[in-house]
């Protein structure tokens, strides 16, 4: 029997109902809002509440294509794709406080967001659905790469004090960068006309060295810019989204 794997995943279900809307959404649960709080997340440990969200009503809003984000305007000189996990989507801020709705300001461009990834792979069959869009930037945020957290290699992983096995880091580390080579060469196949931008969160267990890329403008998104915390008291907030929509546009613009 023929094993394939791809069949194994549905490619809208990273897609809502269109044109629907949640309250909450993922960590951005009733009660994880706690003022005074320390961040819950590795990358937002460091940072202590004190948005008063009560005071701060929204909601997630999915539009058409069942994606956050305005409807997108295929015929708009500029255009852009974005594509990550929970922080692409805007956990637990409003969508206009999000690094993409800034970034596309900052642009005067229409958008689409496919967000809320576990990994890169999830994302090559919903970006095919959106050939058409033909994006001038393509901007790739905080998917983990194949390993570790998805994928297969969970189980080796796990095995005890592998994190201290010189070897299987370097086969981690080789993994990544050799996914990451081929990840860029679908995706400037897939988008010829488009820059490409790969915006990573600092805080992985084993620091990726990024390889020779020949495309991708890579933009490390440090702890130091989390500088504020989102509703769910985990993502970072509206202060922060700020600082990563400036570090990303200087990159598409340099």
């Amino acid at each position: 029997m023929e094993l394939n794997l791809t069949s194994l995943k549905d490619p809208k279900r990273l897609f809502k109902e269109p044109n629907s809307s949640n309250k909450y959404y993922g960590k951005d649960k009733e009660g994880a809002f706690i003022k005074d709080g320390e961040g819950s997340d590795i990358f937002t440990k460091h940072v202590i509440q004190t948005t008063d969200w009560d005071s701060i009503e929204f909601e997630y809003k999915w539009n058409s294509l069942g994606l956050r984000g305005p409807e997108p305007d295929y015929k708009k000189p500029n255009r852009i794709m974005f594509a990550g996990g929970s922080l692409c989507v805007g956990t637990g801020i409003p969508m206009q406080n999000s690094f993409p709705f800034l970034v596309s300001k900052m642009l005067n461009a229409s958008y689409i967001n496919v967000a809320d990834v576990d990994t890169m792979s999830d994302l090559i069959n919903p970006l095919k659905q959106f050939v058409d869009f033909d994006p001038q930037y393509v901007v790739i945020n905080d998917t983990r790469f194949i390993q570790m957290y998805g994928w297969a290699l969970i189980d080796i992983y796990r095995v005890k004090n592998v994190e201290s096995n010189q070897l299987y880091k370097k086969i981690f580390l080789e993994c990544d960068q050799n996914f990451l080579l081929m990840f860029e060469a679908y995706l400037k196949d897939l988008f010829p006309n488009a820059t490409l931008v790969l915006a990573h969160c600092v805080r992985r267990a084993f620091k990726i060295e990024m390889p020779p890329f020949k495309y991708f403008k890579v933009v490390r998104l440090e702890k130091s810019q989390a500088v504020d915390l989102a509703r769910d008291n985990a993502h970072p907030g509206m202060l922060s989204h700020e600082l990563f929509a400036k570090k990303i546009f200087n990159a598409i613009s340099d």
